[in-house]
């Protein structure tokens, strides 16, 4: 578990069922592998159910955002955000999401096609540069830092996910050194986007920066302090850019896996396009290139795990789910249930063709979760891989290192743990 908790629970699944008890020191674990279970924890019954204690150590970066808050407040901050994902301002941030990728590929212009290069450094940088410019109208002065600070964040939370015992940030141990540095990053970086923003008081901006600053209590009258401004902000850039890199790396990988699928992938891109500088009206009509990033996230789902802990003794399908158990769910196992996906490790974007999509159980499949808690920003993260690969494959063709190592890393979400070694050939 402590290892390669993802393969532990899927084995641990096809051996047991639907229902299992993890053994950890100190605390109950069951993790759930029955779309009807989770439907129970996430819709049915979810106001007896909050994030679990793994998830809630996310607060130790993310402090007291939407991915971590919880109740009135989580609700409150949900109604305020959701107008920025709305379908016609993801369509006006999609133009954003195209400068951005034209941005890289005239850097990859320079590249020799023997030059092997890290992809996923550059997908993170992409997608990162989207996040901040399209949520928050700013220019990261120093993308690679602020990258590579999130990065040991996430990795200091996942290895104090698996201790029985914490030790206090305040203690100057080798790693809470290198955890608070990285929070410096963050805070000073975000801190910055706030204050460039107020220097600016007369220019009008329709952004989720703006309608966190401008946000009132509808009792009080109080806006946000700078601190609840800041936990929104790093949640959604964090969640904004992860989901959509790590979404992008995985597609590239089994790609190149399948260039029978690539091949068709790059034909629907040209017929739809005709050479042209695509629309939001295209991307939608990029159907089958969407299947392939639904598979895609059927195998690799961003969140990789989700955790919820009862308030008060739940029973689901018979089982007694005692107040205070963790209890995981989690979709990389989900979406191998072989009750649910024949061949469940074959790559096979005809799963999501809609007739086969309306015949499956709706928590079969929930790579941005489910329920109330639905990711904020499914729509967004779709929109934007559809216009990267759009951009990319119809320029180039990407070619990974055959011998590089690609292994999981489960961290918040699913990364290739050494990252992605390709380089690229004009078409």
């Amino acid at each position: 578990m402590r290892s390669n908790p993802p393969i532990h629970l899927l084995e641990n699944h096809l051996k047991h069922g639907p229902i299992i008890n993890i053994n950890v020191p100190f605390r109950l674990y069951l993790s759930i592998w029955e779309p009807e279970y989770i439907k129970h924890v996430l819709v049915n019954n979810n106001r007896n159910y909050i994030k679990d204690p793994a998830t809630r150590k996310l607060s130790l970066s993310l402090g007291n955002g939407l991915l971590t808050s919880e109740g009135d407040f989580w609700r409150r901050q949900r109604r305020i955000a959701q107008p920025a994902f709305h379908k016609k301002r993801i369509e006006m941030m999609t133009e954003r999401m195209l400068i951005e990728t034209e941005k890289m590929l005239e850097k990859w212009a320079q590249k020799s096609p023997e030059e092997a290069f890290d992809l996923s450094e550059d997908m993170m940088i992409l997608t990162s540069n989207i996040a901040a410019k399209s949520l928050f109208g700013a220019d990261l002065e120093n993308n690679l830092a602020i990258g590579k600070a999130l990065l040991t964040s996430i990795r200091f939370i996942t290895a104090a996910f698996r201790k029985i015992f914490m030790t206090p940030l305040w203690v100057p141990t080798k790693d809470n050194l290198k955890f608070n540095r990285a929070q410096k990053v963050l805070d000073q970086s975000i801190q910055q986007i706030v204050d460039h923003r107020r220097s600016q008081p007369q220019e009008e901006h329709h952004d989720l920066l703006s309608m966190l600053m401008e946000a009132r209590d509808e009792e009080t009258g109080e806006g946000m302090t700078d601190r609840q401004i800041r936990d929104e902000m790093i949640t959604l850039f964090s969640a904004g850019h992860e989901t959509s890199a790590n979404g992008l790396n995985w597609t590239f990988y089994n790609l190149n896996q399948h260039p029978e699928i690539t091949a068709k992938v790059v034909e629907e891109i040209q017929t739809v396009l005709q050479g042209r500088r695509p629309t939001p009206a295209d991307l939608m009509r990029l159907s089958y290139t969407r299947q392939v990033l639904m598979e895609v996230m059927r195998l690799y789902p961003p969140a990789w795990a989700i955790g919820r802990e009862p308030l008060e003794d739940d029973v689901i399908d018979g089982y007694l789910i005692p107040k205070g158990t963790a209890v995981v769910m989690a979709p990389y196992a989900l979406h191998r249930n072989p009750a649910f996906w024949e061949d469940p490790e074959k790559f096979d974007p005809s799963r999501f063709e809609p007739e086969k999509i309306k015949t499956r159980h709706k928590f079969a499949y929930m790579p941005f979760g489910g329920g109330p808690r639905l990711c904020i920003g499914k729509d967004f993260a779709i929109m934007e891989m559809l216009a990267v690969l759009a951009l990319v494959l119809s320029k180039y063709e990407v070619k990974l290192e055959p011998d590089h190592p690609i292994d999981l890393e489960p961290l918040i979400t699913l990364r290739p743990l050494h990252g992605i070694r390709a380089w690229i050939l004009p078409r």
